[in-house]
């Protein structure tokens, strides 16, 4: 009798055909005994009763314990028959006839006779490649997702009813210092901290209690100091609907809020800016509307016509300083500003500054005591550049000294720099403002005996202008109620001992020039041509382009002045034209404008203009071009 003749063959047929797992059985010798439909469907393949199992099922590639697939010399159902040890969920992957592969699970049970004899075996095998590619791609999701999650900047959590996490992406725990699985498990006030998690339990409770949370707030981590933190939170449901814990993003908005914050502190400067400029622009308007009033009714009184003049030209050089400063910030911003070096004498440079700020020093009732370096020191050097330090230095002291106190300017040389000290006794400074007194528009407290002046850019001009002669500058103060020093630093590579030319000296001389004046403006062309009379000159009047040119066909000047900003025909299309002119190919011509900036001094050195003045001039330098002995032509 075979080993399954004890069974009905119909009924064993029958069963095993409704089963959804393949099944094959084995005698001891390894030859198939039988096998159901699903069998045939796996394997791709109908064996016939009697077969070695061998045959049916072909090479096998087993995955081991890392999941790797490897080859193995036989099958599994000939490995039980040998040694009488079954198997259970071994996976296997198949080569089906058709080129296709399945991956089935293996489990073999023997089949023992009386005395223990292995009498045969039975295979049951299940078809998982579905549920293996599901898994690969459930695995390939997940991997995916913690890819994306670990590399977004917002950090990632989530967290359980008992306040411990479940999850958290790479930037939540970096953020910490930790990795991943360092958090997971661990109470969140552990790793944030007990003040921290003091800070944001009153949203936890809200979100555990069902609600969806989002909130901006100041925490004070253990390990990151205080933080201000964006947090949005979600209650997690289970099936029942009850709340099991919650999901939050958080993103540091430490540096947003400080930049709206600095936004704020920008507009609040900016407007503070603009009413000390409407301030400083209004301040000389009412002295100088006196002033005119007082030569309209002073009759023939001299000395009240000397005070009033006196009146309109300092309050004119102070709106032109103003408008100065505020070009050269704009150049500043811009990268414009350049300088022209020339070999000078330092002593000379500080006269001019001294001179420039004497004024307001002496207005505040201060006493200005001035020690130049022993003898001559030549440096190459942007003079009227560097004069512009000294005098905003200079100016600073008048303006936040006390008054009747005392200003000290000194100049020296060392052997790597040359140092020049504006020092004064008045209230000194505390650490933020010398922290701050070279930023753009910062002013610190003032002391009360000066009315409010300047635009808080002096000392940023200061600071460009040092640094673009290679040199630096620094604040010092031993704290409130003990004065104040700031000392620039030049490079000794700037100082010439050489015994080089000196510098070129202006030949003053009477000199009559035929000149003529081309402005728009009556007014300002009237008032220009009546001082140049007065010097001497031979002026003739035109008030726009084309009667300019009409003008000088007839009467030939040597100089024109020209403004550049005339409706219709502008100054760059007359000088083009004179210079077309035979008879004016080497006249001196004299831009006198409003507009100042390089871009216009390009377009005036392209049309033809030897010289590019900015309103309002000092007459002084219109002089000093008039009476020079030559005109160069081309001499910008």
């Amino acid at each position: 009798m075979s080993l399954f003749e004890r069974v009905d063959a119909a009924v064993v047929e029958h069963v095993l055909d409704l089963m959804p797992a393949a099944v094959y059985g084995c005698a001891a010798d390894g030859r198939i005994q039988f096998f159901n439909r699903r069998a045939t469907e796996l394997w791709g393949r109908t064996p016939r009763l009697g077969d070695p199992d061998s045959r049916f099922c072909g090479a096998m590639r087993l995955r081991d314990a890392t999941g790797r697939l490897v080859p193995h010399p036989e099958s599994l159902m000939a490995q039980a028959l040998r040694t009488g040890q079954g198997f259970r969920d071994q996976e296997v992957l198949i080569d089906r006839p058709d080129g296709s592969q399945v991956t089935v699970l293996v489990s073999i049970g023997p089949i023992r006779g009386e005395g223990g004899a292995v009498l045969g075996a039975v295979n049951v095998f299940e078809d998982v490649t579905a549920r293996r590619r599901a898994a690969q791609a459930l695995r390939e999701s997940e991997a995916q997702l913690r890819f994306v999650l670990d590399h977004t900047s917002a950090l990632l959590a989530r967290c359980g009813a008992d306040l411990r996490f479940r999850f958290v992406n790479q930037a939540y725990a970096g953020r910490f210092g930790l990795t991943p699985d360092e958090v997971i498990g661990r109470p969140v006030a552990e790793v944030l901290g007990q003040e921290a998690f003091a800070a944001i339990r009153p949203y936890v409770e809200r979100v555990l209690a069902g609600e969806a949370v989002e909130y901006e707030v100041e925490i004070p981590y253990a390990r990151l100091g205080t933080k201000v933190m964006r947090c949005s939170y979600a209650p997690e449901r289970d099936a029942q609907g009850q709340v099991v814990g919650w999901v939050s993003v958080v993103q540091d908005a430490t540096d947003e809020r400080r930049a709206r914050e600095a936004l704020r502190e920008a507009g609040r400067r900016k407007d503070e800016f603009l009413a000390t400029l409407a301030h400083e622009l209004r301040n000389p308007l009412a002295p100088t509307l006196h002033a005119i009033e007082l030569l309209r009714l002073g009759g023939e009184d001299r000395a009240l016509r000397e005070r009033a003049c006196s009146t309109l030209e300092r309050q004119v050089l102070q709106m032109s300083r103003i408008v100065d400063d505020l070009l050269d910030l704009s150049r500043i911003t811009r990268g414009k500003i350049e300088l022209r070096p020339e070999r000078v004498d330092l002593a000379a440079v500080l006269a001019s500054a001294v001179e420039t700020s004497l004024p307001l020093i002496r207005a505040a009732g201060q006493r200005l005591e001035v020690a130049p370096p022993p003898g001559p020191l030549f440096m190459e050097v942007d003079a009227a550049r560097l004069a512009q330090v000294v005098a905003n230095l200079l100016n600073n002291s008048a303006r936040y000294a006390d008054r009747g106190g005392r200003v000290w300017l000194s100049a020296a040389r060392d052997a790597d720099a040359v140092a020049i000290e504006v020092r004064d006794d008045g209230p000194g400074m505390d650490e933020e403002t010398l922290a701050r007194l070279f930023e753009p528009f910062f002013q610190g407290p003032r002391a009360g005996h000066v009315a409010p002046g300047g635009l808080g850019i002096g000392l940023t001009l200061v600071r460009t202008l040092v640094a673009l002669h290679g040199g630096a500058v620094e604040a010092r103060s031993d704290g409130p109620g003990r004065g104040s020093a700031v000392i620039v630093r030049l490079p000794a590579h700037l100082v010439r001992d050489d015994a080089g030319p000196a510098p070129a000296a202006l030949h003053a001389g009477s000199a009559r020039r035929r000149v003529a004046v081309v402005d728009d403006n009556v007014d300002a062309a009237e008032m220009l041509a009546t001082l140049l009379r007065l010097r001497g000159h031979e002026v003739t009047l035109a008030h726009d382009g084309p009667s300019a040119l009409a003008l000088l066909e007839v009467a030939r000047a040597e100089v024109v002045v020209l403004d550049i900003g005339m409706p219709g025909m502008d100054g760059y299309e007359v000088a083009r034209e004179l210079r077309r002119r035979p008879a004016y190919s080497g006249a001196l011509l004299v831009a006198l404008t409003g507009w100042g900036q390089e871009e216009d001094r390009r377009r005036s050195r392209e049309a033809g203009f030897d010289h590019h003045l900015v309103k309002p001039v000092a007459p002084e330098e219109l002089d000093r071009i008039l009476e020079a002995r030559v005109l160069p032509p081309g001499v910008a």
